[in-house]
């Protein structure tokens, strides 16, 4: 079976004084394009991120083989995922909303046939001619928060 090849950009959003945040994540495979949104009251910058990335793996088949190249704005998310095997080694000592993060991990699991990169890059750059800032851009419209008039409830 060929292995599909996807490219996803993931965003999230925020505003801390009213708590009330999205998520974005835009999907592209070969000539076509895939668009997901969510709102979240009661939530953090950190949890709209990796939300974002959450939905964008939850997205995806559990059977299908797939090399999928994710980008993020968001060190919390990239690095959380460089730390993630010491977290689960550690009892998750040290790692902030572990609900979440157990949950990547149960989805990844789930998708032994799916390659995953997850690359950094610095959000808000202005050349939407480089493909990189283009589905950053995407992404980042997607999530922002003013999109949604239904926001689930994310934190008690």
């Amino acid at each position: 079976m060929e292995r599909k090849q996807l490219t996803i950009f993931i965003d999230g959003s925020c505003y801390w004084k009213i708590r009330k945040g999205g998520c974005g994540i835009y999907i592209q495979h070969k000539e076509e394009e895939y668009f997901l949104q969510k709102g979240y009251c009661n939530t953090t910058i950190s949890r709209c991120e990796l939300r974002a990335f959450l939905i964008a793996i939850e997205s995806l088949s559990e059977t299908q083989p797939m090399n999928v190249t994710i980008w993020s704005d968001s060190q919390y998310v990239v690095e959380g995922m460089k730390k993630l095997f010491q977290y689960i080694q550690d009892d998750w000592e040290g790692c902030s909303n572990v609900d979440l993060w157990k949950k990547v991990v149960e989805e990844l699991n789930k998708r032994k046939k799916m390659r995953i990169r997850l690359n950094w890059h610095k959000g808000h750059d202005k050349d939407l001619s480089d493909p990189i800032v283009y589905g950053n851009a995407v992404a980042d419209v997607l999530a922002n928060y003013k999109n949604f008039i239904d926001y689930e409830q994310d934190l008690e």
